[in-house]
């Protein structure tokens, strides 16, 4: 079974996210509000098939989330999408230079979610 984490400190969307993804993709979906616990997961040896990931996040950012995957030999190569109310251009090239795989807007188009989230599953099988 497809396994997503989604790291977003705003629980309504959160949740919102994870019921859609369980639903329409029969994923396996674990949301976290910050980093730090997601990151505990995978050193516990937990091993997500996709991120989607908020910017803008207590604690360890998303920038900074994403970047310790790319240096982590064991989670160099999953898939990042970020899904952000960040709309400016900086942002959209920091976070692909950090490692992110795509970039989506808040509030974003349910089936457009579903179609990055499924296409980036599909690249990665």
């Amino acid at each position: 079974m497809t396994e997503i984490y989604v790291i977003e400190d705003d629980n309504e969307l959160a949740t919102l996210v994870e019921q859609m993804l369980r639903r329409s993709l029969d994923a396996n979906v674990r949301t976290f509000s910050r980093a730090e616990t997601a990151i505990d997961e995978i050193e516990k040896g937990a091993m997500p098939d996709l991120f989607l990931v908020d910017l803008a996040l207590p604690g360890v950012s998303g920038f900074e989330f994403i970047a310790q995957l790319r240096k982590t030999e064991s989670t160099r190569d999953l898939p990042v999408l970020v899904v952000s109310a960040r709309t400016e251009l900086e942002d959209h090239a920091r976070a692909i230079d950090v490692g992110a795989d795509g970039y989506l807007e808040k509030p974003f188009n349910k089936k457009r979610l579903l179609a990055k989230v499924k296409r980036m599953l599909e690249l990665t099988s």
